[in-house]
């Protein structure tokens, strides 16, 4: 299981400037089975910021709508799930995990078996992040609406979007970046240090 570590500097004037106008550091992970991005973490920032985690997934399920600046809310959680397992949602809770070898490496599934008395309900991955010595525990990285008796796959990637805005929150659905983001893949790489460089208006890599 691998650890990553990004660090985030900014310098004192531009620190002060995104704080006086409450705009906070938002981290995005990137996702192939999700047609929105779902904001990671977002946190006001310091000059210097220590953000790490490790390469292990939760599966949640939700009542939230995917829609244009909604909060996934966590209805039901499975802390550390593995891979190549297929997980059927019943009764409000994950049960029955069963191993599905035609599942690629890195990859859950989840069926939605519950039915509701709404069209759909929200599933997707969720992952630990610690930020400034906080830890964010089970934080929704995707979000995918599952009919009944339906199922989806997920399959992570170490690849984020960061970027500097207002009016986001933990767990949101984005509708629309609306600053210059920087994609960073910590495919090949466990550490990337980076700073928000004002002539640009964006992050770079150091």
């Amino acid at each position: 299981m691998a650890n990553y570590s990004l660090i985030v500097n900014f310098d004192h004037e531009m620190v002060s400037k995104f704080n006086e106008n409450n705009q906070k550091l938002v981290i995005v992970k990137e996702s192939e089975e999700s047609n929105v991005d779902v904001a990671w973490i977002t946190f006001s920032p310091f000059e210097i910021n220590d953000v790490s985690w490790s390469e292990e997934y939760g599966l949640y399920a939700s009542c939230s709508d995917v829609t244009g600046q909604a909060v996934i809310q966590k209805s039901s959680y499975v802390a550390n799930a593995s891979e190549q397992q297929l997980y059927l949602f019943t009764n409000g809770t994950f049960n029955l995990a069963s191993t599905d070898l035609s599942l690629g490496e890195n990859t859950y599934e989840v069926k939605n078996g519950m039915p509701t008395t709404t069209k759909m309900l929200t599933f997707g991955l969720a992952q630990d992040v610690t930020a400034n010595g906080i830890n964010y525990a089970g934080k929704p990285i995707n979000a995918v609406p599952v009919m009944y008796n339906e199922s989806a796959t997920f399959t992570p990637h170490e690849r984020i979007k960061i970027f500097m805005q207002s009016n986001l929150d933990d767990g949101m659905v984005i509708s629309r970046i609306k600053s210059d983001s920087l994609s960073l893949d910590f495919t090949d790489k466990t550490d990337i240090t980076v700073k928000y460089d004002s002539s640009c208006g964006r992050f770079v890599e150091e």
